[in-house]
C-alpha cells in the first residue's frame, strides 16, 4: 500500500453546502468549503492499479470556506476572512463534524467502474454505504458524492428559529487532474 498526499498537482476535495428554509433564497448563501490536509490510499501490487481510501483530517487550520457559490457550485464571491472563520468553526463544533472526537473521515473504497465508485464512509463514529458519480472530461477526473448529515449524526446548521438552515445533503467533490493520477501510477 501507498499514501499519497493530498496536495499532489492540484488536487481539490470541496464540499459544498446549501442554505434552504424560508429565508434561504433571500438571505441565505452557499459555500463551498476546501479541505487542505488529506490522503489516499492506493494499492500498486498486483495490478491494476487502486484507489482503496481517502483519508481527510479535520484540522480547522487546515480548512477553509472559499467561496460562495450558486446553485450550479460555481463561485460568485469570494468569502471573508471573518466569515470563513465563522462558518469553520460551526462546522468543527460537536453537533456537525465534532473535530475534537474525531481525527479524520475515511471513506473506504469498495468498486470503482468508469462511471460509479461505491464505498464505505466513516464519519462521527457511524458507516454508511455511499454511492458516488465519476466523471471524466479531457483534463480532470471528478467524483461526486451526496452525503446526509443526519444520516451520520451531524445537525445540519439552523438559525432564525429555521427560517434559514442548511440543507441536510452536502455535495462532497474529488477533483483530480489526470496527470496527477499518471504520476500515482508512476510512484
Amino acid at each position: 500500500m501507498l499514501y499519497a498526499p493530498g496536495r499532489l498537482g492540484e488536487v481539490e476535495l470541496t464540499a459544498y453546502v446549501f442554505a434552504e428554509g424560508l429565508l434561504g433564497g433571500i438571505v441565505g448563501r452557499n459555500i463551498a468549503i476546501q479541505f487542505f490536509n488529506f490522503h489516499w490510499r492506493v494499492q500498486r501490487s498486483p495490478l491494476p492499479f487502486e484507489l482503496k481510501s481517502v483519508h481527510v483530517a479535520l484540522n480547522p487550520e487546515k480548512t477553509a470556506a472559499t467561496a460562495f457559490v450558486d446553485k450550479n457550485c460555481n463561485p460568485v464571491e469570494k468569502v471573508s476572512d471573518s466569515d470563513n472563520a465563522e462558518i469553520i468553526s460551526k462546522m468543527m463544533a460537536p453537533a456537525i463534524l465534532n473535530a475534537e472526537e474525531q481525527e479524520e473521515v475515511v471513506f473506504e473504497v469498495t468498486r470503482e467502474t468508469d462511471k460509479l465508485v461505491e464505498g464505505e464512509l466513516f464519519l462521527n463514529n457511524r458507516r454508511g454505504m455511499l454511492q458516488c458519480v465519476k466523471t471524466e472530461d479531457n483534463d480532470f477526473i471528478r467524483v461526486r458524492c451526496p452525503i446526509s448529515q443526519d444520516r451520520f449524526g451531524m445537525l445540519p446548521h439552523r438559525a432564525i428559529g429555521g427560517l434559514l438552515r442548511v440543507k441536510d445533503v452536502v455535495q462532497v467533490e474529488a477533483k483530480m487532474p489526470k496527470h496527477v493520477m499518471a504520476k500515482l501510477r508512476e510512484m
